[in-house]
């Protein structure tokens, strides 16, 4: 949990740039592509907080978008990692 939606923003957008660079420089290697997926399906659950934060101050439906996105992504961590790990890796 993030103190707002700056931060959350910030950290979904850096976290997503590194895993883009780790993607370029270990070009072909499977289990840096498993781990970045890992890290990037967790790291999306800034990305959904962002929104709740937002919708605190604006009084949108973005709560609700957030919300079911979270509870989701949340769910999913597991099969996600499951997948990626058989998937990518020896």
């Amino acid at each position: 949990m993030c103190f707002n939606e700056y931060v959350s923003i910030a950290t979904f957008i850096t976290t997503t740039i590194f895993n883009y660079i780790l993607l370029r420089t270990f070009k072909g290697n499977k289990e840096i592509l498993s781990i970045v997926i890992i890290w990037e399906w967790i790291i999306l659950m800034q990305f959904f907080e962002a929104l709740i934060w937002l919708s605190k101050h604006k009084k949108t439906s973005l709560n609700t978008i957030g919300s079911y996105g979270a509870y989701i992504a949340n769910i999913l961590q597991p099969l996600i990692v499951y997948l990626s790990i058989i998937l990518l890796t020896k």
